[in-house]
């Protein structure tokens, strides 16, 4: 992902610091190395459901953050930029490599139904930020050379599901920076697609929509007032209301049966 200026400047001018950042990296590739292994295992699982899944996303990326000038726009400069080719085939960054093939399968299946593709990317980037910008944040603060580590995996919607392992490890440096950190960090992550997806996610959603009706139907028929005189145009008009009303709500339970929706 890169290095702050401050880290770019001080391994140009001191070989002991740029060999300190090059044996650094080779550590945090390895600790990707174990992530992946363990993001594999979440990838086989999910798949047992979504066996049509195809990768558009692979990448791996290491930041080097000079405490002074720490700062999440690395961040969400590389996942705006990673959204935007998964949906507009844009060139991916350095570390990023998008499956063509894969996304232009997205782009036809997903292009008559998602015009506004430039809030899709928004949203989609949104949810990725929201996932590792929290995971960093929940790290703590730390002095330590302890590598932590965090692995999970999120539905972004659209058939899209995210597999993504995150490492951080801090350098305390008590001559290179005057006793300040060095957060140096490691992302590698994996996006999928998968129509099974997609359709199972737009029948919960429809799925959903008919739970609530159901809800909200019972409740109007609790809360309709009864009217004076039961025999007159007005109780005629109450009890065919009452009547769609329990049709549908008949006719919405066996579907949510069938979809197996349960509330």
């Amino acid at each position: 992902m890169g290095k702050s200026q401050s880290i770019q400047d001080l391994q140009a001018q001191d070989n002991q610091f740029a060999a300190y950042i090059q044996g650094i990296e080779k550590q945090l590739n390895e600790q990707a190395d174990a992530m992946d292994s363990h993001i594999k295992q979440q990838i086989d699982d999910w798949k047992t459901n979504s066996s049509d899944a195809r990768v558009i996303v692979t990448g791996r990326n290491l930041d080097f953050v000079h405490e002074a000038s720490f700062s999440l726009e690395k961040l969400q400069n590389i996942l705006g930029t990673i959204s935007s080719a998964v949906f507009a085939g844009t060139g991916a960054p350095p570390g990023t490599k998008v499956d063509d093939a894969a996304q232009k399968q997205v782009e036809e299946t997903l292009g008559s139904a998602v015009q506004q593709t430039a809030a899709m990317e928004l949203f989609i980037a949104g949810k990725v930020f929201d996932v590792l910008g929290n995971i960093i944040y929940n790290f703590g603060s730390s002095t330590t050379t302890t590598f932590n580590s965090s692995i999970t995996n999120e539905a972004l919607g659209l058939g899209l599901q995210m597999f993504v392992g995150v490492g951080e490890q801090t350098y305390n440096s008590q001559s290179f920076f005057h006793n300040e950190s060095i957060f140096e960090y490691v992302y590698t992550y994996q996006v999928y697609y998968s129509l099974k997806q997609l359709q199972q996610e737009a029948e919960q959603g429809i799925a959903n929509g008919l739970a609530n009706q159901i809800a909200k139907f019972e409740d109007r028929m609790r809360t309709i007032p009864l009217p004076d005189d039961p025999l007159s145009d007005q109780g005629g008009k109450y009890d065919a209301l009452m009547a769609w009303y329990t049709q549908h709500i008949k006719a919405a339970k066996a579907e949510l049966d069938a979809l197996g929706h349960r509330s």
